[in-house]
């Protein structure tokens, strides 16, 4: 076994005897990350296909998603984040987020780019 591995098992038996359980390790291959937000009525007009439409594409994932619901009646606020292989990846991902909250009558926030 080689002196990294050895490490690296170490590293993963030692938050076991604190009861913390490592489920995954590996490389992260997605690196290139972009953050939206989201208003509107997020839960009526169907939050797993918003997710799934993004995951889909093959070019990024949603990494994140937290939502805000003030009251079922009431618009929420959703902070989106997907990630990509880089900037080329990424750029045509740009566009499913934009696609989607036109189509579902969302208002989205581009942290880049201003209002869409």
């Amino acid at each position: 076994m080689s002196l990294l591995q050895d490490r690296l098992n170490q590293l993963i038996v030692a938050p076991k005897t604190t009861g913390i359980e490592i489920v995954c390790v590996g490389i992260e291959h997605l690196t290139w990350i972009k953050t939206f937000i989201l208003i509107g009525h997020i839960l009526h007009t169907d939050l797993m296909d918003t997710v799934n439409r993004i995951d889909r594409a093959d070019i990024a994932e949603v990494m994140e998603f937290r939502m805000i619901i003030p009251s079922l009646t009431q618009p929420s606020t959703a902070k989106l984040t997907i990630n990509a292989a880089g900037e080329a990846e990424m750029e045509p991902a740009l566009t499913i987020p934009t696609e989607i909250a036109k189509e579902k009558l969302l208002l989205i926030i581009d942290d880049i780019r201003g209002l869409a």
